[in-house]
């Protein structure tokens, strides 16, 4: 089964989680080289085993490295963040890290970081910084409640990052700003039912508008990198009222 998948960070390639055969907990990253007009995948090439059950992935976009978080699987091992370098394999490494249960994981534009949303143990955010060849935890447990998706504004950078984190079953979501120093939590926004899943427009007039899926409509809520804030702007997309019309997922084209 596909678990969770992401393009490349130069587009060319499909880096796709699979789950893991009966009677093991180790998944599989695999690699898809799609042809120029999407119409065939291509084939699939196995990058290497992941030891533990990974449930998603993201791509530092200036490097490409993907990086997973890994968690302890049947045989209990402790939980860690595996960064893999498709063009140089003494920058591929597995950490020991503090996780949780990821409900939001998110690579930094510019690299460096991950942010990482808890919401089963201990609700929080974490902070995890990303190096050549370890990883290490610089927070967690910063306080916000039942905190879901991450997505963050194309503007941030290493010494200052804006995201907005989902909050499903607050019906809200709340800006975040990562210095140095550590994380801030701004003013949530309101009115946003079960509000889970969330992509942004990166570029353009419209970049920082992040849409958020709810029960049964499309939010759009405006991300601003200067001041940290959002604002909702309220429905774009009524999907109707049926239990079938209900929203799952998003995603912006790049």
């Amino acid at each position: 089964d596909v678990i969770d998948a992401r393009f490349s960070h130069d587009g060319r390639h499909l880096w796709v989680v699979g789950s893991a055969p009966q009677g093991s907990s180790d998944y599989t990253l695999w690699r898809f080289t799609p042809s120029e007009d999407l119409a065939t995948l291509g084939t699939a090439t196995q990058v290497t085993e992941i030891p533990g059950p990974a449930l998603q992935l993201d791509v530092e976009r200036e490097t490409g490295r993907v990086v997973l978080p890994v968690s302890p699987g049947l045989q209990n091992r402790p939980e860690r963040v595996m960064v893999i370098d498709p063009y140089d394999s003494a920058r591929t490494h597995i950490t020991p890290v503090v996780t949780g249960t990821p409900a939001g994981f998110a690579v930094a534009p510019k690299g460096g970081f991950v942010l990482v949303s808890d919401e089963a143990f201990m609700p929080g955010l974490g902070l995890i910084a990303l190096g050549a060849n370890s990883s290490m935890l610089v927070t967690r447990n910063t306080v916000i409640a039942d905190p879901a998706d991450i997505v963050f504004h194309p503007d941030s950078d290493a010494t200052r990052s804006v995201a907005l984190v989902s909050q499903a079953f607050r019906n809200r979501a709340t800006p975040v700003v990562i210095t140095p120093a550590g994380i801030a939590l701004g003013t949530a926004v309101t009115g946003l039912p079960l509000g889970s899943t969330s992509d942004l427009i990166e570029r353009g007039p419209q970049k920082g508008a992040v849409f958020i899926t709810g029960v049964t409509e499309l939010f759009r809520v405006q991300l601003d990198a200067m001041n940290g804030t959002a604002t909702n702007q309220g429905a774009v997309i009524d999907f109707g009222s049926e239990p079938t019309d209900q929203a799952q997922g998003v995603a912006v084209q790049r």
